[in-house]
């Protein structure tokens, strides 16, 4: 019986220790997160033909992402940080797409987030996006926005990018919307 307990106890050893030595002092949950997030920025630079996901390495410790690696332009890169902060700060079933020409992302939020909301919201903290409903005669897209990302202030563009993604994501976890 104990020796049982001993190598039960070894075996839970050998299996915790590597997680434990991998966290480099942070803890379970924290690695986890840091896997969740590093894998929503790489597919976001993976899901865009436009970006060179294969030559952009992501990182996460403790929630703050890092992308290095090679980029063929000034462009692609202010798209992969923007790619970036918007698969880590904007709400879960948030899809991107980049229109033909121009330095845009299109933003599809979960249904519930009301663009036009979101863009006044923003306004009152003095960052500008278009609301999708302006893009059609119909108001459709009510769930959109378009984000200019030809930004040469990166810290600044970060920041607000990770503000809009909070308020969209306290609008998509409001009930019945914002």
């Amino acid at each position: 019986m104990r020796r049982i307990r001993f190598t039960s106890a070894l075996l839970a050893l050998v299996l915790v220790l590597p997680l434990v030595a991998a966290a480099c002092g942070k803890t379970v949950g924290d690695t986890i997160d840091d896997a969740t997030i590093t894998a929503r920025v790489k597919t976001a630079l993976l899901n865009d033909p436009t970006v060179g996901g294969l030559r952009i390495d992501v990182d996460t410790f403790k929630g703050v992402v890092t992308l290095s690696g090679g980029v063929k332009s000034r462009e692609e890169e202010q798209q992969a940080i923007a790619l970036a902060a918007v698969a880590r700060h904007f709400p879960p079933g948030t899809r991107v797409s980049q229109p033909e020409g121009g330095y845009f992302l299109w933003v599809e939020l979960p249904p519930q987030v009301d663009a036009l909301q979101l863009h006044r919201q923003a306004l009152q903290q003095g960052i500008s996006l278009a609301p999708g409903q302006i893009f059609s005669a119909d108001r459709r897209f009510a769930n959109c926005v378009r984000i200019n990302y030809g930004h040469p202030a990166q810290t600044r563009f970060e920041a607000a990018l990770q503000t809009v993604g909070e308020l969209a994501t306290g609008m998509a976890a409001a009930p019945h919307g914002g």
